[in-house]
């Protein structure tokens, strides 16, 4: 992780974007959901988004996601693939230092996060 070291009370953001429905949005109202979520989540070491794209399809996320400096985590289309991507990055956090996760995913599978520190969920309402 460039930048600076993370700290135990640092927050890493974890969004799946699958579950959070902002695959299927346009480039503008998916940038206005996430600096909705940006903003819930306060001060943060940095933020990850958890997402399929078919091999071969333009990639339309990316360029969203860079402009609001959240790094994309492209998984293939399988079965919690963004779940378990986001777990591995928390993982890799947790074993530099990192504690705090703020999480925008109802996915029932991230609350195995809280035996890594302390997991807040981000909820998107509307």
């Amino acid at each position: 992780m460039g930048g600076r070291q993370v700290n135990a009370d640092d927050k890493t953001l974890l969004l799946d974007l699958e579950n959070l429905g902002s695959v299927t949005l346009r480039p503008r109202p998916l940038r206005v959901r996430l600096e909705a979520l940006l903003a819930a989540a306060g001060d943060h070491h940095h933020a990850v988004a958890a997402y399929a794209v078919a091999d071969g399809t333009p990639d339309a996320l990316s360029s969203v996601l860079a402009e609001l400096r959240i790094a994309p985590l492209r998984v293939a289309h399988e079965p919690n693939a963004a779940e378990l991507a986001l777990i591995a990055h928390a993982e890799h956090v947790h074993a530099e230092g990192g504690r705090v996760f703020l999480v925008g995913s109802a996915d029932g599978r991230l609350a195995d996060l809280v035996s890594l520190g302390r997991v807040e969920v981000l909820v998107w309402e509307g």
